[in-house]
């Protein structure tokens, strides 16, 4: 028989994983209600694990292992993996006072999945634990509860905690459920320079919740040309998740960020807040990255930017990085550059890109919309060709478009 209590321990209480929004945690979220739970988890972290993606999601890569605490070889912390599985906080709640911290660091542990309301002022005490590890469960824990009325105690501990990974999990917090004021101790706290990436991150998280200030503006512009690569990451990502009015006095700084740092990770994250700025100026820098910068997700950023731009600078770019050495980049600028319809230009692309078999499916497939209304023959021809059960199946969608009697035929006869 399967112990779904230890897969579950391995599959969702062993790392701390960033996520993209909204739950952005850093662990995993909440556990469903049924027993086979944890076999799915295991199998959704070894699917992530080799996965790729053409849109860049999530904020700035903070994964970080768990220390053992011994949990494969311990019924008591097993027991405990269970009430997470069941969500019954009250019981986790209990075990925050056992006298082993080893039980009440996992049990806050857990209250972060299972998110409680009732758990809270019980997890706020272990802000005070005498063991390190517990306090950064507590912190966890807290930030995982959306209860915005933590925010005080969890300032308060910031202004007096020494240890860094109990700071670390007390700053993402405060970015989950701190108010304004949260903000202002947040950016006036005096941290080592390891935990600048933390600050970072935890006010990107108080921007996607609207909670703002000028000085919150100003201390991301300021970085956004920081000599540690993770803080330059977390401070453009900030700008892109929180409203644009928080940051237009900001402008400048972003430009200049993004000028200054091709082929850095941070510049993806710039490109879509020059996206957000939709600015004719913008269009020549945006059309440079595409053609040039080194990291195929900030050429992918630059795409989604130029397509909302109007002009011919802004098309041409698009149309030629439909020839771009990343599928990824070449599959998202052939669709991009089909959302505009079956213009001229659109339909000479689409004909060239099919006709030439060394271009990859996904990249003619995303050029098949603009075809299928007016020529849905090349459509057809194309599916006949393939292969890929995928690429037939993007060929039918693209087919829909048409009431051409073959192009009917086909639909029909595939869909028996």
């Amino acid at each position: 028989m399967v112990d779904t209590a230890a897969l579950g321990a391995v599959a969702f209480t062993s790392v701390r994983v960033q996520v993209p929004p909204p739950a952005l945690a850093t662990r995993v979220a909440p556990p469903s209600h049924h027993p086979m739970r944890p076999l799915l988890l295991l199998a959704a972290l070894a699917v992530a694990g080799c996965a790729t993606t053409a849109v860049p999601a999530g904020p700035p890569d903070a994964t970080a292992e768990r220390p053992s605490d011994g949990l494969l070889t311990r019924p008591d912390l097993q027991a405990l993996v269970d009430l997470q599985v069941r969500r019954d906080g009250a019981a986790l709640a209990q075990a925050l006072t056992n006298p082993d911290s080893l039980v009440r660091a996992r049990a806050a542990f857990a209250l972060g999945s299972v998110q409680d309301p009732a758990a809270v002022p019980a997890l706020r005490a272990l802000l005070d634990d005498p063991v390190p590890a517990v306090r950064a469960d507590a912190a966890f824990a807290i930030g995982q509860s959306a209860d915005t009325t933590a925010g005080v105690a969890l300032a308060v501990t910031l202004r007096r905690e020494a240890t860094p990974a109990v700071l670390a999990e007390v700053l993402d917090a405060l970015g989950k459920v701190g108010g304004l004021p949260d903000l202002g101790v947040v950016l006036a706290a005096d941290l080592p320079a390891a935990l600048e990436p933390a600050r970072a991150l935890a006010l990107a998280r108080f921007g996607m919740r609207g909670v703002v200030s000028d000085a919150w503006a100003a201390w991301l512009g300021s970085h956004l040309q920081d000599p540690d690569p993770a803080v330059r990451r977390a401070a453009a990502y900030g700008f892109t998740r929180s409203p644009m009015p928080a940051w237009a006095g900001q402008t400048d700084a972003i430009r200049a960020a993004f000028d200054a740092l091709p082929g850095d990770p941070a510049r993806a994250d710039l490109a879509r807040a020059l996206q957000t700025l939709d600015e004719p100026a913008d269009i020549p820098r945006l059309a440079d990255a595409l053609a040039t910068d080194p990291d195929w997700r900030t050429r992918v950023s630059a795409a989604r930017a130029l397509a909302e731009a109007d002009g011919v600078e802004a098309r041409g770019a698009l149309a030629r990085a439909v020839d771009d050495p990343n599928p990824h980049v070449a599959q998202t600028a052939a669709a991009l550059f089909a959302d505009a319809g079956p213009t001229p230009d659109a339909l000479d692309l689409a004909r060239a890109v099919l006709a030439d078999d060394d271009r990859p499916w996904p990249v003619q497939a995303a050029l098949l919309p603009v075809l299928a209304p007016a020529q849905p023959a090349l459509v057809l021809v194309w599916a006949d060709r393939q292969t890929d059960p995928f690429a037939q199946a993007a060929a039918l969608r693209a087919l829909g478009s048409t009431d051409d009697g073959a192009a009917l035929t086909r639909l029909f006869t595939d869909a028996r």
